[in-house]
């Protein structure tokens, strides 16, 4: 046990940080796409793992394309 949490909600506090991490990743790699003046992430995490997530950019309101899983 570490800091009063048991070792399993300690590695889903983890995994719920490092899952964080990534989406911020992601958005900050994205907003460097030269033509983009916009970028939206949407992510649907259940109990702790990502269930699905859409990317999408755009420039002046037109869209530029996205991508997802």
């Amino acid at each position: 046990m570490t800091g009063g949490l048991t070792d399993s909600a300690r590695f889903e506090v983890d995994q719920r940080i490092a899952q964080a991490e990534v989406a911020k990743a992601l958005v900050l790699l994205l907003a460097l796409h030269e033509s983009a003046d916009s970028v939206q992430l949407r992510a649907v995490f259940t109990k702790g793992f990502v269930e699905s997530f859409d990317v999408s950019y755009s420039a002046k309101g037109e869209p530029l394309g996205g991508w997802g899983l």
